[in-house]
């Protein structure tokens, strides 16, 4: 961290003036602006930088004393009432589905200003009230020795925006220390997020797949999320189609919506409209309803037909005021207040207001109006404030104009309250001024002030008026920050509604669209929100992104959330009209577009040349879309369905922003061409290669348009221009049918390439139709590495069964295979994966580049189900020794004597098996004790009081992952008993505690186990008298993938109090793993002992060789002569011991006799076996055919009588009885007799 020392009095500042707003030049560079800027792109990893380059302290009076309020530029307010009024930016980023993430400050570069006074905050005011009319209060946080906030970088709580998960980081580079009077201004602060992979708040669990990114959303999240356009958007396509309409209408409403219906269709919106009374109308049910419909269908736009009695909305309470919620029914993913579509209402009491609703909205798109009116824009704003940028309203609608003039308008109009100068008249607008400028044709409105629910204070322009309105089909489109405007669930016409109803005989009157509020607004959120409307407006034009007048609105007020998180706001303005419908900023110009007049049945191609690239064009046939592509290289390709017959019209409708929308059509015709060749596909080389240099074999397919069969054709094959080969096609093809035709391997290169097929001579004739002779398509080859990447939703759990969503995040790939360590595989981008047994698992991805080749990423013991297995090893001992198993783990190991359930043996690290004598096998688990956190505010004595209260207030908190809440910390005022109730979001009791809590601070113990789930509340009874904190708060209090303590019960600031509860205990549940066998294996080695015999009694030329089995190699030997090979060497006949010892030091010993001839013949015995040597009970000889006597002697020659059992050639002794020593076997061949020597025990 770097830092400099400032001191007030004597900063001499280079000054920037605009708006009445002099703004310090930090750097001395002539940049006046602040700007967050990406660092590291990376979903998992996102690393921000903030540079603040020029700050403003706006001197105000505080009670008779002269205080600063500090601003910077394009940054918010904090909004914390009582707390110093310092500023804040904020920007949102995608993050994985499934996880948290931590945010860490990895620098920082600051400044002190001395000797400050900054005002307190007046907080986040409704616009019922007049700023400069709330007096300026000091909070507890100017008696504290602390900077205020806290943290210059926090992380808001995840949500999920319709196709991603986001997270916003609020930076806040303006401190301030009350007591010190230091201002600390951060020049500089880079912050890093973190990914962990246990559990978060808000997952997205999505049920299939993200395919593709309808064309309205792709840009919204490229304005919303900073790391959109460098991320997600590179491997995820755009779809060409601009979504699907649901319109759910009143049922006497919905003939008079038809044209509205077939208009959208037209254009490439596919249009369902239903009855409300199919559905049931109460928002409870519409709800369910447009849920199930996203779910199944998807939604992109929904469109509500009806007043508020007709077609229902859900309701909500601010400041006193009810106001309706139409946006709630897209709320429809996560717990947050992000939309995942756009909402909009004709409002209608009767028929015509339907039908006028319907003839501006179509007017408009389809058949506009020329004149220089588009490019007028309309601005009245009160001079209360200030709110946003600390702006009074007509400044603010100032800077929107100047943003506006710079654009496509030419023509601004200002009404302001009071005599601004500028354009602005002297005095106050009037209705009749404001009437007169739209009566003469506006193209946009824009309005700041206060409202009430029939008229606009400044001007007094009300329903009366706009009724009155002759400004036929000039109709502008209008956003308006205002109270109630909107409240269209009122018992009278709202001031929103009349705009939409206003008609003349000639036509529609009034707007085309207006978004208006619900409740009373406040002043700072929706200003902010209405800045970013027009800077979306201002940047559609030069990137050339289409914008609707709903999604203006919608990624407006996603802006505010981000900032402000001002969810009543968000969730009150409404869309008054089309929330689909294209704005207009200027005159619409012409487009040229041509294609065939008709085609051939059996036609699949289809082209439309269009002079405008980015257009879009739908073909539809009885309100049927059968195509939509947008306009590339001039032109937009189309594969015709099969179903289309003779006869059969195709309207072909092109539009696009600021265009007058092309509409045509083309007829399917007979085919009479006795001979027609097509060139229908190109299946190679097409789309992206991630490697160049490759081989690829073109492919091309051909189709017999001609009635009489083609047996033969020229295919020609162009790459970018030049004649690369030709086939000459030969088969038999009735009329339609197909065949693919294949030439030469050719070369991938790099860039992107146009390839061309071009059939001709059909049947060696000229060709009767030559528009369907050429195919085109392109291919982009690009030198990418193939890299398989991933990440889990969860890494580790307790207990099974464990679920995990795997994030694919590999480049450059088209295939995949899972294999996730537990015998089972998946072959899906981003599965989803159930693990039924607790263990390790190692999961491996590979991902499959095709002809460009594959990666691996493999994640050793990535997944953990119950606690991490114990590592042990298997014992090797000798019979009788004790056998110590042993083990290591995380926690407290137990031994089992079998590997499910069975008997518990010992508990500890080692356990001892005295004298074992067997092999046995144990099972060793580990078992862990939960980790115990702390969260949430620790002081409970300062920033508060003790309160009481008739209403039962809470804490409400999310849980990501089960534990329980042993214990809290609280200061009450009188001993007594006192119950502690946990609820769940919608208010029935889970648990209860209650607990004598005694006078002053105290822990109270609640032990309540909480499963994931939002919006729990944790309450307090009626007249707590415990204490409550209402300053000094900074929510969210997280523990970061476990809980999350977010707000409060407070209805006008639930972020600003804190009830009860402190310093939360929680515990994590204990984990048991799964068993690890530990064997033991008890096994001495055994001896085998063979000898050659001396040649005589005194030559010492004899040989005994111990070969040990079993027990653990290496071995050792020890001979009775001193030796210590296997081999004994150089005997003198005679006895002889052998000693073998294991690598566990189990011994065993053996006895060998080397003998020497005494005048018998000793045998040949290459083929005769003798075992074992020695013998103790049974002695088998394995000898050849031919054997007519067996004979078994003592040393001397005496016969004994022992005979032995012969099996096939296998003699069978039992020596049982015979004294050890040296016993002689004579056998008796046919040509011969041999004499073995055989040692008995």
């Amino acid at each position: 961290m770097k830092k400099a020392c400032f001191i007030f009095l004597f900063l001499v500042p280079v000054l920037m003036y605009a708006q009445e707003r002099v703004y310090t030049d930090i750097n001395n560079d002539g940049v006046f602006k602040t700007s967050i800027n990406l660092l590291n792109e990376s979903v998992e990893n996102p690393v921000l930088e903030i540079r603040v380059n020029a700050y403003d302290l706006d001197p105000v009076m505080v009670n008779g004393t002269e205080a600063v309020i500090v601003d910077a530029p394009g940054m918010a307010r904090l909004l914390d009432a009582g707390a110093p009024d310092l500023p804040l930016m904020a920007k949102s980023v995608v993050i994985p589905d499934m996880g948290s993430m931590t945010l860490i400050v990895k620098t920082s570069e600051y400044f002190d200003i001395q000797n400050v006074n900054v005002a307190p905050s007046k907080g986040n005011l409704l616009r019922n009230v007049n700023p400069d009319d709330v007096p300026y209060t000091y909070g507890s946080i100017y008696q504290q020795n602390v900077f205020f906030p806290s943290q210059i970088a926090v992380l808001k709580e995840p949500y999920i925006f319709r196709d991603l998960r986001g997270q916003t980081v609020a930076f806040y580079p303006f401190q301030y220390n009350a007591v010190t009077k230091v201002l600390r201004v951060y020049t500089r602060i880079v912050v890093e997020l973190q990914h962990s992979t246990g559990a978060g708040i808000n997952e997205f669990f999505r049920t299939k797949s993200l395919g593709s990114v309808q064309e309205e959303f792709h840009q919204m999240y490229s304005r919303h999320f900073l790391n959109y356009s460098s991320t997600v958007s590179k491997y995820t396509p755009v779809s060409e189609a601009p979504g699907k309409m649901l319109i759910i209408s009143y049922g006497s409403f919905m003939a008079d919506m038809q044209p509205f219906v077939d208009w959208k269709i037209m254009r490439g919106i596919q249009t369902q409209i239903v009855d409300v009374a199919t559905i049931g109308n109460t928002a409870a049910a519409i709800k369910t309803y447009v849920q199930n419909y996203y779910n199944t269908n998807g939604l992109n736009f929904l469109l509500l037909v009806g007043d508020f009695a007709q077609v229902t909305s859900p309701t909500a309470s601010l400041g006193g005021v009810v106001g309706a919620k139409d946006i709630e029914y897209a709320f429809v993913t996560g717990s947050d207040h992000y939309p995942e579509f756009l909402v909009g209402r004709f409002s209608a009491e009767n028929v015509a207001h339907v039908q006028t609703q319907v003839a501006r909205s179509v007017y408009y798109e389809k058949t506009p109006s020329t004149g220089g009116w588009y490019s007028k824009t309309f601005g009245m704003g009160s001079a209360e404030g200030p709110g946003d940028d600390n702006e009074y309203d007509y400044q603010h609608i100032r800077n929107i104009q100047t943003d506006l003039m710079g654009f496509t308008y030419t023509t601004k109009l200002e009404f302001f309250d009071g005599s601004q100068g500028g354009i602005d008249a002297t005095g106050n607008p009037t209705p009749a001024m404001v009437s007169a400028a739209f009566n003469e044709g506006l193209g946009s409105a824009f309005y700041t002030g206060h409202g009430g629910e029939t008229s606009w204070v400044t001007s007094g322009f009300s329903t009366t008026n706009v009724a009155a309105l002759t400004n036929i089909n000039t109709l502008p489109f209008i956003y308006t920050v205002s109270c109630v405007v909107g409240r269209f669930n009122s018992t009278t016409t709202c001031f929103c509604e009349s705009w939409m109803r206003a008609s003349q005989t000639a036509g529609p009157a009034g707007a085309v669209a207006i978004y208006g509020a619900t409740i009373n607004q406040s002043w700072n959120p929706p200003m902010e929100a209405q800045d970013e409307m027009v800077d979306i407006l201002v940047e559609s034009y030069a990137s050339n992104i289409k914008r609707t007048f709903g999604g203006i609105g919608v990624n407006g007020c996603c802006k505010m959330l981000d900032t402000y998180n001002d969810v009543d706001m968000m969730d009150t303005w409404t869309v008054f009209g089309d929330p689909s419908i294209f704005v207009r900023t200027k005159a619409p110009m012409t487009m040229t577009v041509s294609h065939l007049a008709s085609v051939p049945v059996g036609t699949t191609n289809f082209s439309v040349s269009c002079n405008v690239n980015g257009a879009y064009v739908a073909l539809t046939r009885n309100n049927v879309i059968l195509g939509t592509a947008y306009v590339t290289g001039g032109v937009a390709n189309f594969t015709l369905p099969g179903t289309l017959a003779v006869g059969d019209h195709v309207t072909v409708c092109a539009t696009e922003f600021n265009y007058t929308p092309y509409i045509g059509e083309f007829e399917i015709i007979n085919n009479n061409i006795p001979n027609d060749a097509a060139a229908t596909a190109i299946s190679a080389p097409s789309g992206t290669y991630s490697c160049s240099g490759i081989q690829v074999t073109p492919e091309a397919v051909i189709t017999n348009m001609g009635t009489n069969a083609l047996t033969s054709c020229n295919v020609e094959l162009k790459i970018d221009g030049s004649t690369v080969q030709t086939v000459n096609w030969t088969g038999n093809l009735a009329t339609f049918g197909t065949a693919t035709v294949s030439f030469n391997p050719v070369t991938i290169q790099v860039g992107t390439h146009t390839v061309l097929i071009k059939t001709s001579s059909p049947n060696g004739q000229t060709d009767g139709y030559i528009q369907n002779d050429e195919k085109t398509t392109t291919y982009t080859a690009q030198n990418n590495t193939i890299a398989a990447a991933f990440s889990a939703s969860a890494t580790s759990s307790c207990a099974a069964p464990l679920t995990v969503t795997f994030t694919n995040q590999s480049q450059n790939a088209s295939t995949y295979m899972w294999d996730f360590g537990d015998g089972a595989t998946a072959t899906d981008i981003a599965p989803s994966h159930t693990y039924t047994s607790p263990g390790t698992y190692t999961v491996v991805l590979t991902a499959d580049g095709g002809a460009c080749g594959s990666d691996v990423e493999t994640k050793t013991g990535y997944i953990t189900v119950g606690a991490d297995a114990p590592v042990a090893s298997d014992i090797h001992t000798c019979p009788g020794n004790d056998a110590v198993f042993s083990a290591t783990a995380s926690g407290q190991i137990s031994w089992y004597d079998a590997a499910t359930a069975g008997n518990l043996v010992a508990s500890g690290a080692t356990y001892t098996i005295p004298g074992i004598i067997s092999q046995t096998t144990l099972y060793a688990q580990n078992n862990t004790t939960g980790a115990v956190y702390n969260v949430g505010p620790v002081n409970n004595t300062t920033n508060g009081s003790i309160f009481t209260s008739s209403t039962e207030h809470y804490l409400i908190f999310d849980v990501t992952e089960a534990c329980t809440l042993v214990s809290v910390s609280v200061n009450a005022q009188g001993a007594g008993n006192r119950t502690i109730t946990l609820k769940n979001s919608a208010g029935t009791t889970l648990q209860t505690a209650t607990v004598n809590i005694p006078d002053g601070v105290s822990r109270v113990t609640l032990n309540f186990s909480l499963t994931p789930g939002t919006s729990y509340r944790l309450c307090g009874q009626l007249v707590p008298n415990l204490y409550r904190s209402n300053a000094g708060l900074s929510y969210p209090y997280t523990i970061n993938g476990v809980l999350s303590i977010t707000g409060s019960s407070a209805t006008t600031n639930p972020t600003g109090y804190y009830y009860y509860y402190y310093d939360w205990e929680v515990k994590m549940p204990d984990c048991t793993s799964g068993r690890t066998p530990v064997t033991a294996y008890v096994n001495g080695p055994s001896i085998t002992m063979t000898t050659t015999q001396a040649s005589s009694a005194t030559t010492a030329d004899g040989t005994a060789t111990a070969t040990p089995a079993g027990g653990q190699s290496p071995y050792t030997y020890l001979w009775s002569d001193g030796q210590t090979t296997q081999t004994a060497t150089g005997l003198l006949p005679g006895t002889y011991d052998v000693t073998v010892t294991d690598n566990n030091g189990c011994s065993s010993t053996g006895t060998i006799v080397v003998d020497y001839l005494t005048g018998i013949s000793e045998a040949e015995t290459g083929t005769i076996s003798v075992y074992p040597v020695p013998a103790s009970s049974m002695l088998y000889i394995t000898v050849p055919e031919g054997l007519v006597n067996a004979e078994m002697m003592d040393i001397s020659g005496r016969l004994l009588n022992i005979k032995p059992v012969i099996q096939n050639q296998k003699l069978i002794y039992d020596v049982t009885g015979i004294s050890g020593g040296i016993c002689l076997l004579r056998l008796q061949f046919a040509d011969r007799t041999e004499t073995l020597r055989i040692m008995i025990e």
